[in-house]
This record gives structure tokens, C-alpha cells and sequence, in this order.
């Protein structure tokens, strides 16, 4: 079991390493930017890559860090609110398609979770993301504070918020 799981380890170690030269790559030739000896360069981007130093946004020129700070606990809830739905609408489904095994309802069942799952999760989420929009009591209760969070931090209103917040740290 150990060496199974140090393999996977030496997997994941070279797959990162792979990745970040791949990225390291895509940023040079991005940049345009010349590059004398490579190997400081590639330690230099790996150094700032592992103290999360990321670099600022070239959209609003804020650090990346903050950025994900913005976005990742959104991202967290819809990733629960969708753990949480998949569960308690595939249990039953799949509880009550197995009690009715070759059935026409098991089949409908089946068709169902079959063109779900084949649908594009970003075309899906865009569509349900709409028709909760939709809803006027979900729009001022949930989805009013990430909009404006989201089109602030795009107006010169949210980058002059955001550097007055930053000067008083």
C-alpha cells in the first residue's frame, strides 16, 4: 500500500513539473519577453509559483491571490449546492430505478441521467444559473451580493475601493 501510494506521489511530482514547464513555456512566448539563460528563469517562476506568488491580473490588475480569494468561496458553494443536489435527486432515482429494473419508468430514468450527464456541465450550469435569475426571490436573496461583487470589481468604482482597502493594510 505505501509503495502504491509513493507512486502516485512520483506521478503527481513529475505530472506538475511537466505542467509547469508547459506554462513557463506559454508565458515566455505570451510575454514575448527574452530570456537569457532559461534554467534561472524556469527557478524563478517555479519559486513564485510554489509561494503563490502569482502576479497580478492583466483584466483588473489586482493580484491573482486576492482574485481567488474573491472567487473560490462561491465556487465552494456551488460545487456543495451540486454534491447536495446530485445526492438527494440521484438516490431516489436510482433507488426507485433499481426496484423497477427493465421498466419503462427505469428507462425513462436511465434516458434522463444519461442525456444529464452528457450535456455539457458549462452549457447546463449557464442555463440553470439563468432560469434561477429568473426567480425574483432567489435574485435578491442569493445572487445579488455575487453581482455586485462581480461588477464592481471590474469598474473603476471596485479597483478605487480596492486600492483604498489595500493602502489601509
Amino acid at each position: 500500500m505505501i509503495s502504491f501510494i509513493i507512486k502516485k506521489l512520483e506521478l503527481l511530482i513529475l505530472t506538475l513539473f511537466i505542467l509547469t514547464i508547459i506554462l513557463f513555456w506559454v508565458h515566455v512566448r505570451i510575454t514575448g519577453t527574452e530570456t537569457d539563460s532559461i534554467i534561472p528563469e524556469y527557478w524563478n517562476y517555479a519559486v513564485r509559483l510554489i509561494t503563490l506568488n502569482f502576479g497580478n491580473s492583466s483584466v483588473s490588475g489586482m493580484p491573482i491571490v486576492d482574485e481567488i480569494k474573491i472567487f473560490f468561496p462561491p465556487t465552494i458553494e456551488l460545487l456543495l449546492l451540486s454534491l447536495i443536489s446530485a445526492f438527494v435527486v440521484g438516490v431516489p432515482l436510482g433507488i426507485f430505478g433499481g426496484l423497477n429494473h427493465h421498466s419503462g419508468s427505469d428507462k425513462c430514468i436511465y434516458t434522463f441521467c444519461l442525456l444529464s450527464t452528457s450535456i455539457p456541465v458549462y452549457w447546463s450550469s449557464q442555463i440553470l444559473i439563468l432560469r434561477i435569475y429568473q426567480s425574483s426571490a432567489y435574485h435578491r436573496k442569493y445572487l445579488s451580493a455575487l453581482r455586485c461583487s462581480q461588477d464592481d470589481r471590474f469598474s473603476d468604482r471596485g479597483r478605487t475601493a480596492y486600492r483604498r482597502q489595500e493602502y489601509h493594510n
